[in-house]
């Protein structure tokens, strides 16, 4: 947990090696049990930093841990998980299936705890496949939970996405659409989750190049491509120099 927390900070370096010692502890002591639960939290870290196909391939590991344990609680977990590393790849289609899985058995169990994290990313596959209207009752599902629930990081990743659909679905709603992702950005700023926030400039700034504001779109991808640098995240700073190919 203190290594997922330093790379929630946006110290993945530090994060890795805290991850890399629980895993070579759990192993030394055959602890399956243990060694689910680092896999699952070792993946969503790198999922954070942008790292899908690794991020992927510590869920698959955590998978197995958890046939050898019975331990079903984290299954549902794992699907959701696995349905974020393919948005990240690319593969909407695949990303959807496991996302939907993962609901299933959320639904099923009666559990809260994620609901929010799984519509706000079905929302992102929605919007994707421009199905905006099943996006935006994601969205609006995700930010209702996030709020019942006091999740304030799924809460600001919720008004975030509300505004990038907003700005598409309808471009009048700009000045809205702006101050809900401005309010969320500044909440996970707030909370300090620096991967986050950088992640949601890039964001911003497409949103800006979008409306046609260069100048804005500009000042903030070169706040987040510097972010990106001193933080490793390569897959982030990618799609920012597509940006700005654009611009």
């Amino acid at each position: 947990y203190y290594g997922y927390s330093q790379g929630m900070l946006g110290n993945f370096r530090e994060g890795i090696n805290l991850f890399e010692k629980a895993l070579a502890f759990s192993q030394r002591i055959d602890d399956s049990v243990g060694l689910a639960v680092i896999e699952v939290h070792y993946g969503l870290m790198l999922l954070a930093k942008g790292e899908g196909q690794n991020a992927i391939g510590h869920f698959q590991n955590s998978f197995k841990y958890c046939e050898e344990t019975k331990l079903e609680i984290v299954v549902g977990a794992l699907w959701f998980c696995l349905g974020g590393g393919y948005y990240l790849l690319g593969e909407m289609e695949v990303a959807q299936n496991h996302l939907e899985k993962g609901l299933k058995i959320y639904m099923d169990s009666d559990r809260q705890d994620n609901l929010a994290t799984i519509y706000n990313y079905l929302s992102l596959v929605k919007i994707d496949f421009n199905q905006l209207g099943e996006a935006q009752t994601h969205v609006e599902r995700a930010l209702e939970l996030a709020k019942a629930n006091s999740e304030k990081s799924n809460e600001a990743w919720s008004r975030i996405i509300w505004g990038i659909l907003m700005s598409r679905k309808d471009p009048t709603l700009h000045s809205e659409a702006e101050d809900s992702i401005l309010l969320g950005i500044e909440t996970m700023k707030k909370l300090k989750l620096k991967p986050a926030y950088a992640k949601h400039y890039l964001d911003l700034g497409e949103f800006y190049a979008d409306c046609g504001q260069k100048k804005k779109a500009l000042n903030i991808l070169k706040k987040a491509e510097s972010m990106f640098k001193e933080m490793g995240m390569d897959y982030y700073l990618e799609k920012t120099q597509v940006v700005f190919g654009k611009l």
